[in-house]
């Protein structure tokens, strides 16, 4: 992926607060904003350099999910 989303708060102690939306758990703060997103992007490229980007499969599969619905086969004769 070559577009990231940074959330940018500005916290009420004065810092700002860079969040990765796709990664939640990649967060900085700085005194700045540009050196809140230096920081995030830094931590991105760190991250990025020992993880890999894969896809799996699972099967499909039908569930019922409302309780209604186990009655829906249901027929008095």
């Amino acid at each position: 992926m070559d577009n990231w989303n940074i959330l940018l708060e500005h916290r009420d102690d004065g810092l700002f607060v860079a969040t990765v939306l796709e990664l939640p758990n990649l967060q900085t703060t700085d005194k700045t904003k540009q050196g809140a997103i230096d920081k995030v992007r830094q931590l991105l490229q760190e991250r990025l350099a020992k993880a890999e980007i894969i896809q799996i499969s699972l099967p499909r599969k039908s569930y019922k999910t409302r309780p209604v619905d186990n009655f829906a086969d249901y027929r008095e004769e």
